[in-house]
């Protein structure tokens, strides 16, 4: 009878299976694939990273504190191994096979559960909604990329290493003289024939960065899943999760690695070594991954010599200093990559910063575009002064985040009411538990160092689940000692929080159309074609021409999705074209077209039109006629609604 039974489900099962299929299966195949994709990226990294740390185990302490630095350090690993593909000039698919086979294994023996799930089971309250926010973001990931930045460069500079088969300078984009750790891990995912690969790996980052905070508000005060679900429904996390924006790997690069600082201040004397170790691989890879995570790598190391002049030996200065002198080398190094890229295309081991010092007396494109990048991002600038938009932060923080940061900027400004509003609590922790104070005096500092060189709020979702760590520690203190009214009263407030941080999302999953896509409704193709003026000649140069192609944009900043070599629209220098059409008539364009190696044009007027006031747009009257006129003599291998795809006629 249980064979029949048995029989019976699993005809059952299949002929389910068939039905969703049928009906939705164009939306989810892709989806289910690259989720599978991550599933074997995931075992490369745990196994990779438990086998690296399998003899200190035992100093990692808890299960879970273990099982986010096996993942962690699987993860940078990974990333250096991508790197060191395209330093070799084999970013092939059968590469980031190899690669990944390789740390499968490697660690292959080391594929067993560890992490004691025994916590979440008894607080189903808490667990279930971190659960379920984690499950919303890993399904809305599965979304086609169509943020600005990310088709400006975090998938469109992988995108080119993938045709190129190397790690090229890409002159062209300027935003290619940035660190590009998190890149690296895109490129694995274009290899791997899934962009949405490299959105779950963000999603990832996200998941691990909460086991990271729920150890340690774990160990500190008891209240590790209210840290987790604090860290998770905060809207800025929530969203930036599901995205290939970078700001959620920096977010577990300085999550990591400052735990893994304070549990070094709190271990003897060289029993903590392997954490200040551990520290340093993540605060390299995070400053790696975005110039910014470089505070995090100069607080710590301050924090460090503060913490070794407060211990009573000499010895144990002496150990602790030393210590310290290879985790600055560790960052150093890991660093090193992309200061050896940028001093080979610019002579600045950190360009565009520092370009006065380092390019001093220079010129030429690469300075030109610096310093309109410099003069763009002015609106990050304090225009009332430091230390009045200081005063008046508390302010402006509640009753206007999104004055910290406009446009997709806006996807770090949602959110953070309630982190604000916290802060009495997270004091509160800090003076109650010594454990905490440090981690309190990390994010002050942080702070005024991101306030002080900034104010986008993007860029300061990295600590945000350190600051829900105590703000969590601070409520659970808070509600055991101040009585059942001002328990309920600090429920009903966190609810209405949470109530309002999920609202919003909702709101922007619905500006982008998510329901639509995720649903069946509109096809991924569909989609992409309706909202990106762009895409349909996009798709149709990646269609119609080989990978050595190189395709100018005319009035177009987004490139992802060409399948070849693209010259994207400036918006920090005056253009070639620009430049080409008012110093020339339709044949001596003709003439520049041929020997800048510009396979066809793409151009986008309503895009044109919209970038126009950033001034590097601007034709002369005689050049705007030029330039159409020469358009309008080629011929047109594609035609859309809102873009036309010329060829030059030069091979491709």
């Amino acid at each position: 009878m249980k064979k029949y039974a048995a029989a019976f489900a699993a005809l059952w099962t299949a002929a389910a299976l068939y039905a969703w299929l049928r009906n939705f299966g164009s939306a989810y195949l892709f989806g289910l694939w690259s989720s599978a994709l991550l599933a074997v990226f995931f075992c490369a990294a745990y196994g990779f990273g438990r086998r690296v740390l399998q003899t200190r185990a035992d100093e990692l302490g808890a299960p879970g504190c273990r099982f986010a630095a096996y993942v962690s350090l699987g993860m940078a690993a990974i990333t250096y191994a991508i790197i060191l593909l395209g330093a070799a000039r084999v970013l092939y698919p059968f590469a980031a096979v190899l690669a990944l086979g390789g740390f499968l294994w490697f660690g292959r023996k080391h594929l067993t559960r560890e992490f004691e799930w025994r916590s979440l089971r008894q607080n189903p309250v808490l667990a279930i909604p971190v659960c379920a926010a984690l499950g919303a973001a890993f399904f809305i990931a599965w979304m086609p990329p169509h943020q600005y930045d990310s088709l400006v460069y975090h998938l469109a500079l992988p995108e080119l290493y993938a045709v190129k088969h190397a790690l090229v300078c890409a002159p062209d984009n300027f935003y290619s003289f940035f660190p590009q750790n998190g890149e690296m891990l895109f490129t694995l995912g274009l290899l791997l024939k899934s962009d949405i690969l490299g959105q779950l790996i963000v999603w990832l980052a996200c998941a691990v960065s909460c086991v990271w905070v729920y150890c340690y508000a774990e160990e500190t005060s008891g209240s590790g899943l209210l840290a987790a679900f604090l860290t998770v429904t905060h809207t800025s996390v929530f969203l930036l999760a599901s995205t290939t924006y970078v700001e959620t790997l920096v977010m577990l690069w300085t999550t990591a690695g400052v735990i893994s600082f304070l549990k070094w201040t709190a271990a003897d004397r060289g029993a903590g070594t392997v954490w200040l170790l551990l520290c340093a691989v993540f605060c390299g890879t995070g400053f790696g991954t975005k110039y910014y995570a470089g505070m995090t790598v100069g607080i710590l190391f301050l924090l460090g010599l503060y913490h070794a002049y407060t211990l009573g030996t000499f010895s144990a200065r002496k150990t602790r200093l030393l210590e310290l002198a290879g985790f600055a080398a560790v960052c150093a190094a890991l660093y090193l990559p992309w200061a050896v890229k940028n001093m080979a295309a610019t002579g600045n081991p950190v360009f565009p910063f520092f370009y006065k010092i380092f390019n001093q007396g220079g010129s030429g494109p690469n300075i030109e575009a610096a310093k309109g990048y410099f003069f763009t991002i002015r609106e990050y600038t304090h225009g009332a002064g430091l230390l009045t938009e200081l005063v008046r932060f508390p302010v402006t923080a509640l009753a206007n985040p999104l004055a910290f940061g406009g446009g997709m900027d806006m996807l770090g400004g949602l959110g953070w009411e309630l982190f604000f509003v916290s802060v009495p609590l997270m004091v509160f922790a800090a003076i109650r538990n010594r454990a905490l104070r440090l981690a309190g005096l990390y994010l002050v500092l942080h702070w005024l160092v991101w306030f002080a060189t900034g104010r986008a709020l993007r860029f300061f979702t990295v600590a945000v689940p350190l600051a829900s760590a105590l703000a969590a520690c601070g409520f659970a203190l808070a509600a055991r000692e101040f009585g059942k009214t001002a328990r309920a009263l600090l429920i009903t407030g966190l609810i209405i929080f949470t109530a309002q941080r999920l609202a919003l999302a909702v709101q922007v999953e619905n500006l982008f159309e998510t329901p639509r896509v995720l649903s069946g409704i509109e096809s991924r193709e569909r989609f992409l074609s309706r909202r990106l003026d762009y895409y349909p000649c996009a798709r149709a140069a990646a269609d119609g021409f080989n990978p050595s192609a190189k395709i100018l944009y005319a009035g177009e900043h987004r490139t992802y999705y060409t399948g070849a070599q693209a010259v994207p629209t400036s918006i920090f220098r005056r253009n070639d074209f620009v430049g080409w059409a008012d110093c020339g008539s339709p044949a001596a364009i003709a003439e520049q077209v041929k020997a800048a190696g510009i396979t066809a044009i793409i151009s986008v007027p309503r895009e044109e039109r919209r970038l126009s006031p950033y001034l590097t747009l601007q034709f002369t009257p005689q050049g705007r006629r030029a330039w159409n006129e020469y358009l309008s003599g080629l011929p047109a291998a594609y035609a859309g609604p809102a873009c036309t795809l010329y060829l030059t006629g030069a091979p491709g």
